[in-house]
């Protein structure tokens, strides 16, 4: 998709792309039958090493605080390291539910 700049031209692209991965391929959905979506809100989750100060972050603390929370719960999973700065601070009270996840994984790789 880089080599176009025309939105109708990438649009074809991911169509086809899309029509070939499909091919020959069953698909099953979650949301269908019994196991429909229980929550009145759609949860979103962001996993990220640059919950702190970061370039990343700069550019992305403000999208937590502006999802629409009568529609969103905001998830954060961290695997970064605590630098316990204003950026890190704005991140976790930009999201509902934030889980540092760094030493639960560092452990499971040693054991």
């Amino acid at each position: 998709m880089a080599y176009f700049d025309d939105p109708e031209l990438v649009n074809i692209s991911c169509k086809e792309w899309i029509k070939r991965y499909k091919k020959n391929k069953t698909f099953y959905h979650l949301s269908t039958g019994e196991n429909t979506y229980q929550h009145s809100k759609l949860r979103v989750g962001y996993v990220s090493c640059d919950f702190r100060m970061h370039a990343v972050s700069f550019l992305s603390m403000q999208m937590y605080e502006l999802h629409d929370r009568e529609q969103f719960e905001v998830y954060g999973f961290d695997y970064s390291t605590d630098d316990s700065s204003d950026v890190r601070k704005r991140i976790i009270s930009g999201m509902d539910h934030f889980f540092p996840i760094h030493h639960s994984m560092t452990r499971n790789l040693q054991s």
